[in-house]
């Protein structure tokens, strides 16, 4: 009898491996897009990969390569997509900002800032994961609709959204 719970045994554990192997293999084989920035080239999935290469057209369109930009969300990869620095000279400007009086000084500063052509947000990853309760009360928020006009494009950015530095009035 033991015999047989051995054999059954490593039967289900050949299966699971088998199984493991297979689903890794059906992971690392599924389609992939290259998207193409200035300076880098990476692989995506085909969904997202449209989305990014579509925002990147749009970055490198409005935008000049010395001109800095914020990324509102924790995709801070963008900057590497887009070729463009951020404007604070750091990557991650989701959360800090907003909880760091002098932190929020200096995103309101970039903000106001001629070299701030845009701006990227994502509706999956509302403002209101990073602000205060009452998010649309909170200076950067104040800052960036007075600066900034948001534009969003569904079938081609996907929940991005593309805040442009607003003209200057006559």
């Amino acid at each position: 009898m033991r015999g047989l719970e051995q054999t059954a045994h490593c039967q289900s554990s050949a299966t699971l491996a088998l199984l493991l192997g297979g689903l890794r293999l059906f992971k690392t084989g599924s389609p992939k897009v290259e998207i193409s920035s200035a300076r880098y080239r990476f692989n995506w999935s085909p969904r997202l990969a449209s989305r990014l290469q579509s925002l990147s057209q749009y970055v490198s369109q409005h935008s000049r390569p010395e001109e800095r930009i914020i990324i509102f969300s924790p995709h801070d990869y963008h900057y590497f997509i887009y070729d463009r620095k951020p404007a604070l000279d750091y990557f991650y400007t989701w959360y800090e900002p907003f909880h760091d009086a002098k932190a929020a000084e200096r995103v309101i500063a970039a903000l106001k800032s001629e070299n701030v052509k845009l701006v990227i947000s994502n509706w999956e990853d509302p403002f209101a994961l990073a602000f205060a309760p009452d998010y649309r009360s909170h200076p950067i928020y104040q800052t960036l609709t007075k600066e900034f006009e948001p534009k969003s494009n569904p079938s081609e950015w996907g929940p991005f959204v593309i805040w442009e530095k607003k003209s200057p009035l006559p």
